[in-house]
């Protein structure tokens, strides 16, 4: 009983090397360029005055024609060149383009603020008018009106001072040679 274990034992390990060494057999295949430039695939080691790019091993067996396969590599360079310079101009519009955001956001957010002030300068004019006419005391409302009316100059003043680094901002960009479409928002 233990001798037909062991034969089965044998039999076994040698069935899984047979296995093992059949499954590491590998396949090449050899990538190289001619002086032509155009590059060639083949399962045949290429002539010895070639320069090859690439060897490929697998464990499976691609299947190769019997003629050789050629691929013919386009100039490239001239393209990356062409998408790094969109590139670069893509980003130098978007710097422009947000610096005119910027200044644009100042703008909107001082003008916002003038339209509030306004408008609660007008409901506390009409409140003061409802006290006095009734007969009531008014004076702190009159002060808050007065703070309300002294905060809207330096308001259009920031309002001057962003239409001139707005003006600055063409100005530069002008220098630069940045048209002046990039500085729409």
């Amino acid at each position: 009983m233990k001798k037909k274990q062991f034969f089965y034992l044998i039999l076994m390990f040698s069935f899984l090397f047979v296995l093992n060494t059949v499954s590491t057999f590998s396949y090449t295949i050899y990538k190289w360029k001619d002086k032509n430039g155009l590059v060639h695939y083949t399962d045949k080691k290429p002539v010895e005055n070639v320069k090859i790019i690439e060897i490929i091993r697998t464990k499976k067996k691609i299947p190769v024609p019997d003629k050789e396969i050629v691929i013919v590599e386009e100039k490239v360079d001239e393209n990356v060149a062409a998408v790094e310079e969109e590139l670069i101009q893509e980003e130098i519009r978007q710097y422009w383009r947000n610096l005119a955001l910027n200044i644009e956001l100042k703008k909107e957010r001082t003008l916002e603020e003038i339209y509030i002030i306004e408008k609660k300068i007008d409901i506390l004019k009409s409140n003061i008018d409802y006290y006095l006419i009734n007969g009531y005391k008014a004076d702190l409302m009159i002060l808050d009106l007065r703070y309300l009316e002294g905060s809207l100059p330096p308001l259009f003043e920031r309002l001057e001072i962003i239409e001139e680094e707005k003006e600055q901002l063409r100005i530069a960009a002008r220098k630069q040679g940045i048209p002046p479409g990039y500085l729409r928002p």
